[in-house]
């Protein structure tokens, strides 16, 4: 038997991860249910806003035009939304949006499950510390907090990532390989831009620690190959950000905490205390982390040790130790909530809990089974996961359901507190969820006046003669609008609901070519019209902006596949100490 399961060990343990993933999220996909989370319906816009793209033959939209309220908004370009393609996918392969959702979480936990073992083996070549690894951070509070809690799929993503960067970093620490933590690091960008941002300082760090390394030759060139291919795999997410950001004349508003910056105590640091219990804090698993490590920590490498005080030194900077409400006026404001560092510590405490364990365990003068231990961590771990799940549910059952469609004047249900609580229970109530959005983020900072912003969201034009609002029906198309009104009066300047970040946008006035102009408040601005019906026709075009965002991408994935293959034909040296073994 124990030959047989070397002989396929790889079969047994792509196996059991998908029995796993599908394990964990089987109680929501059985209810059939979304239960509100804290940036559920942001996220829902942006996978509605590729699916109804994708059905139109769009796959690279640039704006807003199908969802986030219709008016051109370039959150799409701004956040990452390559992970949310899945979801896209999936509701339209399996044509049920809320259980399209669930399933492509199931394969994002298969993902993460995969790479946490690989990542782990690579460094350790020990089974059974990967496999066990894999079990405890997918399963963590953190992670199925993300998954359930905010349902920030950015996140989400970003975390499937972090034990490849910090293996491949390992990888460039020792042996001058880089490909492993390029892919990984380009996993993260491609996900989530805050998450990268607190991964690098991360590295930084780790390097700082061994700072040795800065001398040799050899680790600045495989450095500086990772970094272009880490380049070329992220171009999707950088170019439209550099484009958005520091090409366009527009500022756009960026997401911030409308209550200031918030160090975490350290009573609430670890959530433990009944297992039951999800959240963005760290669990069990990192405490009996930290307590193995301080037993074990004259036999841990060098390595151990450094992930050991990097995750100290996380938990510490994101408490109260550290006055973040003063830095709310600072760029570190960007960071919005300081427990987002808790990430890092996570990763290495797991790590560390289950390397230390099984090292100890080694050392005692006993017979054991990898396969039996195996099976009680699986059990154990998924058991937990299982419990939290169905705690969290009974705790949202009795919600309100979305049975009306969700508008300007009545949002989604919330507590006291001003968290969101409903519940989401089939096709009619998950389009009503996607009926308005309030969210501000990466709109034009001129178009967040007050007034502008909440009456473009409600497809509203202005008269900016005699200041009347004008209704106007639309009908969305990728990066474009049609608009449909009627005017009455004098001639008059036209702001149509749709903001606008650049000059690339063609407008077309009862079937003709027009001039506009960026009025004073961020959006589209039609001059001298006068009374009579007017249909306007809205196009953003930017080819440029899309071939710069697909071509070092596409140039990335080539090399990343020239590196593995390592054709006769490359010349020597060029990719050297570029394959990442396991």
């Amino acid at each position: 038997m124990r030959l047989f399961i070397n002989k396929h060990q790889g079969s047994f343990v792509y196996g059991s991860f998908a029995l796993i993933a599908i394990a964990i999220h089987c109680l929501f996909l059985w209810h059939g249910w979304l239960f509100a989370a804290n940036d559920m319906q942001f996220h829902l816009h942006e996978i509605n806003e590729l699916r109804q793209n994708i059905s139109h033959g769009s796959l690279n939209p640039l704006i807003a035009t199908f969802a986030f309220n219709n008016n051109g908004n370039a959150v799409i370009s701004l956040y990452p939304k390559w992970p949310l393609y899945l979801y896209a996918f999936a509701q339209m392969l399996f044509k049920d949006s809320i259980r399209g959702i669930f399933i492509a979480d199931m394969i994002k936990t298969f993902l993460g499950l995969v790479i946490a073992f690989y990542s782990v083996k690579s460094i350790k070549k020990d089974n059974l510390s990967a496999y066990l690894f894999a079990l405890l951070y997918m399963t963590s509070n953190m992670v199925l907090a993300y998954d359930y809690q905010t349902m920030d799929i950015g996140v989400m993503w970003s975390l499937i990532w972090i034990p490849l960067v910090f293996a491949g970093f390992y990888q460039w620490l020792k042996t001058g390989r880089w490909v492993g933590l390029a892919i990984g690091l380009s996993g993260i960008l491609l996900s989530h831009i805050l998450t990268f941002v607190i991964v690098l300082f991360s590295l930084v760090v780790l390097t700082l620690f061994n700072y040795k390394v800065l001398f040799s030759l050899k680790r600045w060139q495989s450095l500086f190959k990772g970094a272009v291919l880490a380049g070329l795999l992220s171009s999707l997410t950088w170019v439209p950000l550099i484009y958005f950001t520091l090409i366009t004349p527009v500022r756009y508003w960026t997401p911030s905490v409308p209550y200031g910056l918030t160090g975490t105590a350290f009573k609430n640091i670890f959530q433990f205390f009944t297992i039951n219990n999800a959240s963005m804090y760290l669990g069990l698993g990192s405490l009996l982390g930290i307590v193995v490590s301080l037993v074990n920590f004259k036999r841990m490498s060098k390595f151990q040790i450094d992930l050991f005080v990097l995750g100290l030194l996380l938990i510490l900077l994101q408490s109260q130790l550290i006055p973040w409400k003063n830095l709310a006026d600072t760029p570190l404001s960007v960071i919005q909530f300081p427990w987002r560092l808790l990430i890092i510590p996570l990763v290495c405490f797991s790590y560390l809990l289950v390397v230390n364990s099984i090292a100890m365990i080694r050392r005692l003068d006993f017979h054991y089974s990898p396969v039996g231990i195996a099976v009680i961590g699986t059990v154990l771990f998924v058991g937990s996961a299982l419990l939290r799940s169905e705690q969290f549910i009974k705790s949202q059952i009795n919600t309100q359901e979305i049975n009306y469609r969700v508008v300007a004047q009545r949002g989604v249900p919330m507590d006291q507190n001003g968290q969101q609580i409903y519940k989401v229970t089939n096709e009619a109530e998950y389009q009503n969820l996607l009926g308005y959005s309030i969210s501000w983020d990466y709109y034009p900072v001129k178009t967040c006046n007050g007034t502008t912003l909440p009456r473009i969201m409600q497809h509203q034009g202005f008269n900016l003669a005699n200041g009347e609002t004008i209704p106007m029906s639309y009908r969305p198309k990728p990066d474009g609008i049609y608009f449909e009104f009627n005017l009455t009066g004098k001639r008059s300047n036209i702001e149509l609901p749709f903001v606008a970040y650049d000059h690339r946008y063609q407008v077309r006035l009862n079937g003709k070519n027009v001039s506009w102009q960026i009025s004073p408040s961020g959006v589209i601005q039609l001059n001298h019209l006068t009374s009579g019906s007017y249909r306007v026709d809205v196009q953003y075009h930017n080819s440029g902006l899309k071939v710069g965002m697909v071509v070092p991408f596409i140039i990335g994935v080539i090399t990343l596949l020239v590196i593995f293959v390592k054709p006769t034909w490359l010349p020597r040296g060029l990719l050297n100490n570029g394959k990442f073994r396991h």
